[in-house]
């Protein structure tokens, strides 16, 4: 390649700020859009449910992300939060504490992902249709113990206090207008759904882990030459991913005070839009969490925002917009991921 055409090929610093920050220039615009339209948007209660709702869902599908990024994917996450969910509403409504419930729901994550990424990385067996099917039994077996139906939780105990908390609650003692300021409407969920952001995009971007889920994806067969038990690594995402998504039914568990047989259904296309949304942030093309965390965001302020101004009258209008922008988010990571490929072997 001559240097004129490498100069010609090379992108702009305006191209290049936007393949990478572009959505995060979109969040914020969003959020300058609506809250210029409706004032109540920045209302600190409308802030918390927003971060609450971003929190949770992050932590569901954190996992699921480094999943999609080694090119193979999980569609079981939703199943079981819901099974989570279930299981857990249903040991504190038998007069368990959340930390029991904790212990029991973990455990039975780590051998669904065990199950799944055996299947999966071991016996050879293709990942959509093993998790599809996992789906199906999880959602079942969640129907059965819930007798086809939601309960109510009549004493949820400490976790939902903590959902329910802010960060301004902290300080509420000594200072009664915390409560009402933007740092105080943040939820405390929120909070740990940060730590578990920073500590995952620390492994992502800092560590070798990071850089062998990403080669993958690219040739996996060099990872696993290179030393890498690729098979193992790839059995244990799957377990992070179930152990994560379990964590986050439990969460909506107590934040409801009920147990929802069905409430996975209702994060499925958001979880997904929000991995392959993100994939067009920090990495082009390639799903991180950083990225999800911001495809997250935009999905809340879209929803609350459209929501507070009466554009979502008909349920079905809400559902179509998710489902586009999960087809755009798509199809922009993969033309993205096909340029840097494409690239890459014009070097």
């Amino acid at each position: 390649m001559s240097l004129a055409s490498s100069v010609e090929k090379r992108p702009s610093a305006a191209k290049k700020f936007l393949e990478i920050y572009g959505l995060l220039a979109a969040l914020v615009a969003l959020i300058v859009f609506f809250a210029s339209n409706e004032p109540n948007f920045v209302d600190p209660f409308n802030i918390t449910a927003m971060l609450r709702a971003a929190a949770v869902t992050f932590i569901m599908v954190c996992g699921l992300t480094w999943i999609v990024a080694t090119g193979n994917i999980d569609v079981s996450f939703y199943a079981t939060a819901a099974l989570a969910n279930v299981v857990s509403a249903s040991l504190v409504q038998a007069g368990f504490d959340w930390t029991f419930a904790f212990a029991v729901v973990a455990l039975l994550a780590i051998v669904i992902g065990l199950v799944n990424g055996y299947l999966v990385n071991y016996m050879g067996l293709s990942a959509l249709v093993v998790t599809i099917c996992s789906a199906s039994f999880l959602a079942s077996t969640a129907l059965i113990l819930s007798s086809g139906s939601s309960f109510g939780i009549e004493r949820p105990g400490w976790l939902f206090e903590f959902i329910h908390s802010t960060t301004g609650d902290l300080f509420a003692a000594s200072d009664d207008d915390v409560g009402s300021n933007l740092l105080g409407s943040v939820p405390l969920v929120m909070w740990v759904a940060l730590i578990v952001l920073f500590a995952t995009w620390y492994m992502q971007e800092r560590l070798t882990f990071g850089h062998y889920i990403y080669a993958q994806e690219g040739n996996y067969e060099a990872v696993h030459e290179a030393g890498v038990d690729v098979r193992r690594l790839n059995l244990l995402l799957f377990v992070f991913s179930t152990l994560m998504a379990a964590v986050a039914g439990v969460l909506i568990a107590a934040e409801f005070k009920t147990g929802q047989p069905t409430m996975g259904s209702s994060y499925f296309v958001d979880g997904l839009t929000a991995v392959f949304l993100g994939s067009l942030v920090l990495r082009a093309g390639q799903a991180n969490v950083l990225g999800t965390m911001v495809g997250i965001l935009i999905l809340v302020v879209i929803g609350k925002g459209a929501a507070a101004m009466g554009w979502l009258a008909n349920e079905g209008i809400g559902e179509m917009i998710k489902g586009g922008i999960l087809l755009l988010g798509t199809g922009l990571a993969v033309l993205s991921q096909s340029k840097k490929r494409n690239a890459s072997q014009e070097v």
